[in-house]
């Protein structure tokens, strides 16, 4: 995908999973929210690759996010239930999947090999954005959940 794609992409993903993330508990349906579109949009002729782990939790989300991309025009593969976090991260550092759903705990203690996390949730958020730079990894917004 290239990176114009990509960051239009990313952008979107991120204003359609906040009416998604909504829409589940509230019941809105704005035009970023839920299916029934025709599939045309922002996104279209984009091709996209979604994955997700295999537990459920990972499985919603990765289906929202199917689901968003495909009513904002965009092709979509579907890689969702792959075995674990390591799989998954390894799957978006070698391209074969372009996005997935990742808890900042686990990208700052298992993929960067921090020993120590920070206690505060925004400054953990940005220290792992910060430093996957260097990973060309980049960072939606956080989503307004938490996992604990």
């Amino acid at each position: 995908m290239s990176k114009s794609i990509r960051k239009l992409a990313t952008l979107l993903c991120v204003v359609l999973m906040a009416g998604a993330v909504s829409a589940i508990g509230c019941g809105d349906d704005d035009d970023g929210g839920g299916g029934g579109g025709d599939g045309g949009g922002a996104l279209e002729g984009a091709s996209v690759t979604v994955g997700s782990k295999e537990f459920t939790e990972q499985l919603i989300l990765g289906q929202i996010t199917v689901l968003a991309l495909e009513n904002a025009g965009a092709e979509v593969k579907d890689e969702t239930g792959l075995a674990g976090s390591v799989a998954a991260r390894e799957a978006l550092e070698a391209g074969e999947i372009d996005m997935y759903w990742e808890y900042t705990g686990t990208n700052w203690l298992t993929y960067l090999k921090e020993t120590k996390a920070i206690a505060d949730s925004q400054k953990q958020y940005d220290a792992v954005k910060k430093a996957e730079v260097a990973n060309d990894i980049e960072l939606l917004d956080p989503a307004p959940a938490n996992n604990t």
